[in-house]
């Protein structure tokens, strides 16, 4: 809307009717909200009043139902835990001296690239050490908000692509560039992750969170059925900012 909608009509440029349709527009208490979201679609907001009795018998209104969950039940000899663990040994080995990117620039005796070679010496700071630590934070997320299960395919998921796209790229390119070093360098380390096998009819821990859920949906009637809001965790370790090098 920023970039295109409200530029165009600035310049007195054609633009689309808007209308929006939903039960919540407004995710927040703040009063602020709803102006907010007015002003963004450059539209009004309205709801019915005339009808609100007729309305409110045609529609179920929702039951809020608090279920309480021990988010400290241990997760202790699960596989998820031991691959985070060795995911967590993986990313502690890593040294910058080993990184491509620091071979690299201390052959460079330029001053740009003396400068960034000051900075990975300082803060340890570089694009294959920081793909595996969102890795490894990710992964822990994880762990605490699902369960061993969901973390242990996560990392077993995540690695294979990985190493998977990483193969085809080094047998298609032949020869790699500094940034295709780099993605080498990453899947020498992914493959020190130790992983457990396991079959499909394992049944691996979940949180007492996912299992709380799991109780309520069993306990609901056949023809229920609910909406269950997650963030996508992703991490793109295939693709490198452009440095000067």
């Amino acid at each position: 809307m920023q970039n295109f909608y409200h530029r165009r009509k600035a310049k007195g440029l054609e633009v689309p009717h808007i209308l929006g349709l939903s039960a919540s527009p407004v995710m927040r208490s703040s009063a602020l909200s709803l102006p907010k979201i007015e002003e963004t679609l450059d539209a009004i907001c309205r709801t019915p009043s005339k009808h609100r009795a007729e309305l409110r018998l045609q529609v179920k209104l929702p039951v809020l139902l608090q279920v309480h969950y021990d988010s400290t039940r241990s997760t202790s000899e699960s596989p998820g835990l031991k691959a985070i663990q060795s995911l967590g040994q993986a990313f502690g080995d890593m040294k910058f001296t080993d990184d491509p990117y620091y071979l690299r620039l201390s052959k460079d005796n330029r001053e740009k690239s003396q400068r960034a070679l000051a900075n990975i010496k300082l803060n340890h700071k570089t694009w294959s050490r920081d793909q595996i630590k969102s890795f490894y934070i990710i992964a822990q997320r994880i762990l605490e908000e699902l369960g061993s299960g969901a973390a242990h395919w996560y990392i077993s998921y995540v690695i294979a692509k990985f190493l998977k796209l990483a193969s085809n790229r080094d047998k298609n390119l032949g020869s790699w560039d500094v940034h295709s070093e780099e993605k080498l360098y990453v899947a020498r380390v992914l493959k020190q992750v130790k992983l457990e096998r396991h079959t499909t009819d394992d049944i691996l821990p979940v949180t007492d969170k996912v299992a709380k859920l799991i109780e309520v949906l069993l306990t609901e009637k056949s023809s229920f059925s609910g909406i269950i809001f997650v963030k996508v965790c992703t991490i793109n370790m295939l693709t490198s900012t452009k440095r000067d090098i």
